[in-house]
C-alpha cells in the first residue's frame, strides 16, 4: 500500500518479437486482519466458528491461512471445515473470472519437477511449463501422438504412440535442452515397437530403465539403460501383441507401477484382475480379481494400494503379506488413488464427481475433500490425476463439464479463510 507504480520484466529469447500484452497481478499489501472466534474454547463433540475481517473491501481476494498448533496437536485431533469459497484454487485454467493461467485445450496429463514446476500436456499436443509463481512457458508445440509425460532427474520423459523421448528441463545451462529420441522403432506389434494410447503407462526407475505398459499391444516391456537401441525384455504379455487370459498374458492393461526391486504390478483391465510380474518368471501372479482402471499406488515401502473401479474399495498389499481390504463403503466408480505420508488415502470417485479422503485405519464414511464442487467424471485419461504440491496440498486435473482446462489445488494442508473481492468478512 502507498505505492502508485509497479514494474515487471518479460524475459525471452533475443530473436522473439515482442508484442503488446496485458498483465494482471496483485500486490501483497499486508492488510491488517482481525480474527474472531465464536467461543473461547471448544469441547469434545462441539465446534466453533472462526471469522476473518478487514476494515475496507479490496478489489481482489484476501487470503488468511490457518495453522492450528499446540502440544501433540495433529489433524487427527480435529475436523476443520472451510467455507465453500476456500475449498480449492485454480492453478491452471478455470472460469474467466479467475487469475489462473489459461490453456488452449484441456490438460490431460501433468508432471512436477523437483522445484515444483508443473509440466502440462494438453489435448492440442502442446507442453507448457508453469512455475509456482504462475509463469507460463511453452516447451514444445504440435507434438503429434504424445500420450503421457513424467519427470525423472530433471528430464521430462515423453511417451508417444510409437516412441519414447526426453528433454532436459533443469537449471544446468551446459546441458542441451533439445528433444532426444530414446526409443524409436515405429508403431506396430513387433516386440521393439509400440502402439500406445491415452491410458498406456510408463515408468523410469532409479537406474534409468524404462518400463512401458502398451495398452493396444497388451504387454509390458522393459528397456535397459544403455541398451535402449536393443530389443526390450518382455515382462508381461505376448511378444506379437496378442491379448489373452493366461497368467503370462494381458488384455488392455490400464495402469502400472514398478517397485524398487523391479516387481511390476499391472491393472489387467479387460481380464478384471491385478497382476504381479517378476522379470525372468514365466507367469504372473493374480493379486486381486477385480477390475482396476489406473488406481494403483506404491508407497515408499513398496506397499501396493489398489482402488477398484466398481465401488472404490481400497486394498493394500505389503511385500510378503496377504492382501487386505482397507475400506468397506461402496462409493461409486473410482479411477484415481493417492496415499499421503500418514497412510491416508485420496480417491477420485468418478461416478459421483468428487474426491474423498480416508484417514489411516478409517474404513467407511470418507470425508468429501472437494466439498460441494463438481469435479466432473471425465478425468480418467493420462497418468496422474492426483498429486501433491510442494505444501502437500492436493492437485487434481479436471476435464469436461464445460470448464475443461483446469488443474485444481485443494487446500488440504494449508487451509485458509478467503475474504472475497468487494467483501470485508
Amino acid at each position: 500500500e502507498g505505492l502508485d507504480n509497479y514494474s515487471f520484466s518479460i524475459v525471452g529469447a533475443a530473436n522473439v518479437a515482442l508484442v503488446e500484452k496485458t498483465a494482471d497481478f496483485t500486490v501483497n499489501d499486508q492488510t491488517e486482519v482481525a480474527v474472531a472466534f465464536s467461543a473461547a474454547e471448544v469441547n469434545e463433540g462441539e465446534s466453533i466458528d472462526v471469522t476473518a475481517t478487514i476494515a475496507a473491501a479490496k478489489p481482489y481476494d484476501t487470503e488468511v491461512f490457518i495453522n492450528l498448533t499446540g502440544e501433540a496437536v495433529s489433524s487427527l485431533d480435529y475436523s476443520l471445515t472451510v467455507a465453500s469459497n476456500a475449498v480449492f484454487d485454480y492453478v491452471v485454467g478455470g472460469p474467466s473470472d479467475t487469475n489462473a493461467i489459461k490453456f488452449e485445450s484441456s490438460p490431460i496429463d501433468y508432471a512436477q519437477d523437483s522445484n515444483h514446476n508443473l509440466y502440462v500436456l494438453d489435448q492440442d499436443r502442446k507442453i507448457f511449463k508453469v512455475t509456482p509463481d504462475g509463469v507460463r512457458t511453452a516447451l514444445s508445440t504440435s507434438v503429434s501422438d504424445l500420450k503421457n509425460i513424467l519427470i525423472k532427474n530433471d528430464y521430462l520423459y515423453l511417451l508417444y504412440r510409437s516412441k519414447v523421448s526426453r528433454q532436459y528441463v533443469g537449471e544446468d545451462t551446459s546441458i542441451s535442452t533439445d528433444l532426444e529420441d530414446l526409443i524409436n522403432n515405429g508403431q506396430g506389434q513387433l516386440i521393439n515397437q509400440f502402439n500406445n494410447e491415452w491410458e498406456s503407462a510408463f515408468h523410469v526407475d532409479d537406474n534409468l530403465n524404462i518400463y512401458v505398459s502398451d495398452l493396444n499391444n497388451h504387454r509390458v516391456v522393459k528397456y535397459a539403460y544403455g541398451a535402449y537401441d536393443q530389443d526390450p525384455v518382455l515382462i508381461a504379455g505376448d511378444e506379437n501383441g496378442s491379448s489373452g487370459t493366461a497368467l503370462n498374458l494381458l488384455y488392455h492393461p490400464r495402469g502400472m507401477v514398478v517397485a524398487s526391486d523391479g516387481t511390476v504390478y499391472v491393472a489387467d483391465y479387460n481380464n478384471s484382475r491385478v497382476m504381479k510380474f517378476t522379470e525372468g518368471t514365466a507367469e504372473g501372479e493374480v493379486i486381486l480379481n477385480e477390475r482396476v482402471r489406473g488406481s494403483l499406488y506404491l508407497d515408499n515401502n513398496d506397499a501396493l494400494y489398489i482402488a477398484t473401479e466398481s465401488g472404490g474399495y481400497i486394498y493394500k498389499k505389503e511385500p510378503g503379506k496377504t492382501i487386505e481390504l482397507l475400506t468397506t463403503d461402496y462409493i461409486g466408480t473410482s479411477t484415481g488413488l493417492l496415499v499421503d505420508s500418514s497412510g491416508g488415502m485420496y480417491v477420485y470417485d468418478r461416478s459421483n464427481s468428487r474426491i474423498v479422503y480416508y484417514a489411516k485405519e478409517q474404513t467407511n464414511s470418507p470425508k468429501v475433500i472437494s466439498g460441494d464442487f463438481n469435479v466432473g467424471n471425465d478425468s480418467y485419461y493420462g497418468g496422474a490425476q492426483l498429486q501433491f504440491d510442494q505444501n502437500n496440498n492436493l492437485l487434481f486435473y479436471k476435464r469436461g463439464d464445460g470448464i475443461q482446462n483446469s488443474i485444481l489445488r485443494f487446500n488440504t494442508n494449508n487451509p485458509k479463510i478467503i475474504i472475497d473481492a468487494g467483501e470485508t468478512t
